[in-house]
């Protein structure tokens, strides 16, 4: 993963930066939506993902 990304979101887990990261690789960017925002929006899913225990990386799925 892109160190920018690490440096921007400081303090949150490398785990989702690396799962939104492969998440961006795989899918890219909606048109019309700025790449930073979207990471954002990706990060912000991952965390979400995991506090509410529905996620494809939940250790109980």
């Amino acid at each position: 993963m892109d160190k920018i990304f690490k440096q921007l979101y400081p303090g949150v887990k490398e785990e989702y930066l690396e799962r939104a990261f492969e998440k961006l690789k795989k899918n890219g960017c909606p048109a019309g939506e700025d790449l930073m925002t979207w990471f954002g929006k990706l990060v912000a899913a991952e965390i979400l993902e995991d506090a509410l225990g529905n996620g494809k990386h939940d250790e109980n799925n």
